[in-house]
């Protein structure tokens, strides 16, 4: 990942990450791309969660497996933020 995007995770987005929230990040795509921004919080209580149309991570704690682009195999799909790192 690029170090920039990593800067403007950290300045804008992290910020706003409390203790206790649900985080899904969208198009993780393959095992090399799985998730820096989780790597950036190590102190807070973070659920976090992972998808991608290619199931790739499938093996990650808190992955969701998709069936299509519309659905994720969680109970309420609620999550208090949506983020994408390599996702158009």
């Amino acid at each position: 990942m690029h170090t920039n995007a990593l800067k403007l995770f950290d300045k804008y987005a992290l910020p706003l990450f409390k203790d206790g929230m649900s985080i899904l990040e969208v198009g993780i795509g393959k095992r090399y791309w799985l998730s820096p921004y989780r790597k950036m919080a190590p102190e807070r209580k973070l659920d976090f969660h992972f998808c991608d149309l290619g199931n790739f991570g499938s093996h990650e704690q808190g992955f969701l497996r998709q069936a299509d682009e519309y659905s994720i195999n969680k109970e309420d799909c609620r999550f208090d933020a949506v983020i994408s790192q390599q996702t158009i």
